[in-house]
């Protein structure tokens, strides 16, 4: 009443929102959270460890259907939300932040916006709002997706998260942005399996590599819930997401790669931003990447197919690289960020999982003490069972600017030729100090 307004949208629960970008209604917000975290000191409470800022409006959610509702009835131009959206997130930040130049009381990092890159808006701004996620993190906010148990879908290229989908279809991430302040939420959630309309007969496939996913956009927050997340049946899996979130290149115990190529489908219908092989991304890595090589360590696809896992929007993944020893290629590359592990030598161990298929053999080449050198053999026995080989490695020497740290090598077993070898997952842990 005070402002005049009406409801221009209604959420998935039926319930009308006001236009918030209203310069009267968002005075109005302005004057409680002033009230609530200034006046009252609620900013500055330990007990306090973030408040969502809603990107879309709905469940203070990453959908932009209200705003779309309000276009699409003539109540709001891009140009009046850019405006208000931009005006909004320095506002939001300053009341965090005291309203005052004393960087003591900034506490503006419990704020975390709760939107995603590229969002779906209204159709007819295009790429104009593609970005507002990225830009609520640079004036000074955490981040909050929504929707990483479909893990292949548009959660790749991610400017928000740091992340990046590069020309060969490989997610990079940049250590730089300034999320990564050590200050900042970083989340997202994973609990709609059997729930939130998704079903699945792939249940711990699923769990999995959503939470691989999570995990490679560095999250250090993850809501979960103990029945839907299923967190006694997979109670080790959900050790190892605990004992991992929050952790960076220098304090993590491992690095690994999850060996992939999968469809985002999100790319398909979308071409402000495209790849060498778009829809197609490579991998899930997190401080461990696979990379082809010349001459003889280009990799292939892998063998293990999922399709729309939980929802047609996941697309088709296929699990694992290989080698083709037929055209000569008979390696399997990988590289350590620096920051993880640099020089040497150092005590790790290198985890391989693979199928057990074919009668051949692998060892893995690395650079030790003595220099070049490689591991003992494992030998495939063709049981079509997916195993680890532990390789324990008391001297390893990362290799500063070089093409790989180590590769996995396809060689002959006793009495025949070398034959294929495929890889799942690989992961380096290192040795306890």
């Amino acid at each position: 009443a005070t402002c005049g307004v009406t409801s221009v949208g209604t959420d998935y629960d039926g319930q009308g929102h006001l236009p918030i970008w209203d310069p009267c209604v968002w005075n109005l917000i302005l004057d409680v959270y002033r009230e609530v975290f200034i006046t009252q000191g609620l900013r500055s409470d330990p007990r306090l460890r973030f408040v969502y800022v809603p990107g879309a409006f709905n469940w203070c959610e990453f959908d932009f259907d209200i705003i779309g509702e309000a276009v699409a009835s003539g109540a709001l131009t891009h140009a009046q939300f850019d405006a208000w959206f931009t005006q909004a997130m320095a506002d939001l930040v300053d009341i965090f932040n005291g309203e005052n130049s004393d960087p003591t009381d900034d506490y503006a990092y419990k704020l975390v916006y709760t939107g995603e890159d590229y969002p779906f808006g209204p159709a007819s701004w295009g790429p104009l709002d593609d970005l507002y996620a990225k830009q609520a993190v640079e004036s000074g906010m955490g981040i909050r997706n929504g929707i990483t148990e479909l893990f292949n879908f548009h959660l790749n290229h991610v400017p928000a998260y740091g992340t990046t989908i590069a020309p060969d279809g490989h997610m990079v991430t940049d250590p730089t942005w300034e999320l990564f302040d050590g200050q900042r939420i970083i989340a997202t959630e994973n609990e709609c399996y059997t729930t939130c309309g998704f079903s699945t007969t792939e249940l711990e496939y699923a769990i999995v590599m959503s939470n691989l996913k999570a995990l490679q956009l560095r999250v250090n927050w993850l809501y979960v819930v103990p029945s839907d997340s299923y967190l006694v049946q997979f109670a080790e899996h959900w050790e190892f997401v605990r004992r991992s979130l929050g952790n960076t290149a220098t304090t993590s115990a491992d690095a690994w790669v999850a060996l992939r190529s999968f469809e985002d489908t999100y790319w398909i219908f979308d071409d402000a931003h495209t790849w060498s092989g778009d829809p197609i991304v490579r991998n899930f890595e997190r401080w461990l990447t696979q990379n082809d090589i010349a001459p003889d360590a280009m990799s292939r696809e892998g063998t293990d197919i999922h399709s729309n896992v939980l929802d047609p929007d996941n697309g088709t993944a296929i699990e694992g690289r290989r080698t083709d020893v037929a055209l000569g290629q008979t390696g399997l590359s990988f590289t350590l960020d620096d920051a993880f592990l640099a020089g040497g030598p150092h005590a790790i161990e290198i985890k391989l999982t693979y199928p057990d298929q074919g009668t051949g053999a692998f060892v893995v080449e690395y650079t030790g003490s003595a220099g070049a050198t490689q591991t003992a053999s494992v030998d495939l026995s063709n049981t079509g069972e997916v195993r680890t080989a532990t390789f324990a490695i008391p001297d390893f020497v990362a290799q500063a600017g070089g093409p790989a740290d180590f590769l996995v090598r396809s060689i002959g077993a006793a009495g025949s030729g070398a034959e294929d070898i495929e890889l799942r997952f690989v992961r380096v842990v290192r040795a306890a100090p």
